[in-house]
């Protein structure tokens, strides 16, 4: 596939910037089950030094309790299942982050 080598550098990149991150914003992603695995694995356990991760959705209650007891959360990376925040929030609406 000949966008691999791409996909790769970003890849890289983006482990790079979650490592550095003090906060993540997540933006409207529900952290669907079919690749919420993936995310976990290799983008959100990267974030070593980040103290929250803000979840920015009409519905980030329900995905954020949804993450917090998440199995596979709770057993490869228990210690990002605390900083998961919600911030409940229409898109297209300004809004006050907590």
């Amino acid at each position: 596939f000949l966008a691999d080598p791409y996909i790769e550098r970003i890849r890289r990149e983006v482990a790079m910037i979650m490592s550095e991150a003090e906060e993540v914003k997540v933006i409207g992603y529900s952290f669907d089950s079919v690749d919420r695995e993936y995310v976990i694995t290799t983008l959100l356990s990267k974030a070593v030094n980040c103290k929250r991760i803000l979840v920015l959705n009409p519905e980030a209650d329900k995905v954020v309790r949804s993450m917090k007891e998440d199995r596979f959360l709770r057993d490869q990376a228990p210690q990002l299942r605390d900083r998961f925040v919600e911030c409940r929030c229409k898109f297209g609406e300004r809004f006050d982050l907590p």
